[in-house]
């Protein structure tokens, strides 16, 4: 009689130390994911003098933190306050050792003093193949 047909075989031997290292290696990440990440990147905001408003965090759309093979960074999309009260908004990229990488979204452009503003109505913008008489 064989080992596999008696139960007797190997399954268990393996099936148990596989386990072990499997719940070790998710309590690691696990770990990172809920205590080391969010306490680093609250640290961050305290030594900045920001309040952090809103924290996303990003599996998929990684925003400028494209997601590299063995990559084991968390990314969260942020909005602080600063001291002076302005918003801002940028992703955050936290590694295992618990160092941030920062990218501030770009400002959106303001109108100038010297714009036209409104086009409606403007005889410099009037058009009267698309607008029509005037």
């Amino acid at each position: 009689m064989s080992a596999a047909s008696s139960g007797t075989g190997l399954g268990c031997c393996c099936f148990f130390p596989f386990l072990s290292v499997w719940a070790l290696i998710m309590g690691i990440y696990m770990r990172f994911f809920w205590i080391i990440a969010p306490s680093a990147l609250d640290r961050w905001a305290q030594e900045e003098g920001y309040r952090i408003l809103r924290r996303e965090h990003r599996s998929f759309f990684r925003g400028p933190f494209s997601r590299l093979p063995g990559s084991s960074n968390l990314v969260f999309r942020i909005a602080v306050q600063t001291q002076s009260g302005l918003t801002k908004t940028g992703w955050v990229s936290v590694d295992v050792s618990g160092q941030i990488k920062l990218r501030w979204d770009e400002e959106r452009p303001t109108r100038s003093a010297e714009s036209p503003g409104e086009t409606r109505g403007n005889p410099l913008m009037w058009d009267p193949e698309v607008d029509g008489p005037r």
